[in-house]
C-alpha cells in the first residue's frame, strides 16, 4: 500500500470571524476558493423596535450548517481569516483514521433518526468530494484515504 501525503488533503478555506467586544467569536465559513458554491454564508442585518419604542438590532449570519445571531453594538471587528482544512478529519485530531469514520456515520445517521449531530464534528473536513453534503461517498473516499495509507 502506497502512502498517501497529507498535504494532498490539505485545502485551504476562507472564515468570517466576528470578534464580540468582551472577547468572545463567532466563526462561519466562507467559499472555498476552489468550489464557490460551497457554504456560502448570508449576512443580514435588521432592526425593529421593541414594545417601548427602543431601537433592536440584530446581525446575522446563516450558512449551509449553521446560525450566528448577535447585537451589532457589541461587535467589536468582523474580518476574513483563511484556514487550512484536512479532508477526511471529521474529529479535527489533524488524522485521518477510524474515528473520523465513525463520526462522519454518526453525523449522518443523526438527520435519519432525528437527533442531534455529534459534538466535535468537523464538517468542512468531513466533506471529501466539497459538494457541500456529508454522506456515503465522503465516508467511502476516507475510508480509501485510510487503506491506502
Amino acid at each position: 500500500m502506497g502512502l498517501v501525503s497529507i498535504d494532498s488533503l490539505a485545502q485551504t478555506t476562507y472564515e468570517l470571524v466576528i470578534e464580540m467586544r468582551d472577547g468572545t467569536k463567532h466563526v462561519a465559513p466562507i467559499a472555498k476558493e476552489w468550489n464557490t458554491i460551497y457554504e456560502q454564508p448570508h449576512i443580514q442585518c435588521t432592526v425593529d423596535y421593541d414594545s417601548d419604542g427602543n431601537v433592536v438590532a440584530v446581525f446575522e449570519v446563516t450558512w449551509a450548517t449553521g446560525r450566528i445571531q448577535v447585537d451589532p453594538a457589541k461587535v467589536k471587528r468582523m474580518y476574513t481569516q483563511s484556514v487550512t482544512l484536512l479532508l477526511g478529519d471529521a474529529n479535527g485530531d489533524d488524522v485521518v483514521d477510524v474515528a473520523d469514520i465513525v463520526m462522519t456515520i454518526n453525523y449522518t445517521t443523526s438527520y435519519i433518526y432525528g437527533s442531534n449531530p455529534p459534538s466535535g464534528f468537523h464538517f468542512a473536513n468531513a466533506d471529501m468530494n466539497c459538494d457541500g453534503s456529508v454522506d456515503e461517498t465522503d465516508i467511502t473516499m476516507m475510508v480509501n484515504t485510510i487503506l491506502k495509507k
